[in-house]
């Protein structure tokens, strides 16, 4: 009975450790799916309506580079993710690499 306790425990882990990339991972794809369609909008408003005045001109502009900037975090973030799930699993060495966990 005690070894049933055991194996209910592990997978019981197992399977929170898998919930809890899986949200991660689904936030991280979020963003950047809503950062891209973001972008693809403000420059088809952009194309469409032109510009009027230099403080909306300021405004798309400043949007359009926020967008951008989350879009190049995300794409940061999914590589150290990547790399460090490597080093976990073991196919990589830890020697003189830092890891950052986002």
């Amino acid at each position: 009975m005690e070894e049933i306790d055991k194996q209910k425990d592990v997978e019981y882990y197992s399977n929170t450790v898998n919930a809890w990339y899986t949200t991660k991972l689904e936030r991280d794809r979020s963003i950047l799916i809503i950062s891209s369609g973001g972008l693809g909008v403000l420059i088809t408003i952009l194309n469409f309506y032109g510009v009027k005045n230099y403080t909306e001109m300021i405004l798309y502009f400043l949007s359009m580079f926020l967008f951008t900037v989350s879009i190049i975090t995300m794409i940061i973030i999914f590589q150290k993710n990547a790399e460090y799930l490597e080093v976990v699993i073991g196919e990589k060495s830890t020697e003189n690499q830092s890891i950052i966990i986002f």
